[in-house]
């Protein structure tokens, strides 16, 4: 807890937390945010592994009513 001498105080919190990223994983592609809900994401593009069109894959008429959710 800080005091700036005029009355007002201002609390401050940290933390460090360490993650294993696997050696597949290429350094560069790496990005993290944290949603508006506070949850941290971190991203990153494997190496060897090209990206997929989603388009070129659509689900059939049927199943557009239904969530899908795709991890590439």
């Amino acid at each position: 807890l800080e005091d700036d001498g005029s009355g007002a105080q201002r609390l401050r919190r940290s933390f460090t937390r360490t993650y294993t990223i696997p050696p597949d994983v290429r350094l560069s592609s790496i990005s993290s945010y944290i949603t508006d809900t506070g949850c941290l994401i971190i991203k990153g593009s494997r190496k060897g592994w090209k990206e997929t069109d989603l388009r070129e894959h659509l689900a059939p008429p049927s199943a557009t009513n239904e969530t899908m959710i795709s991890a590439v």
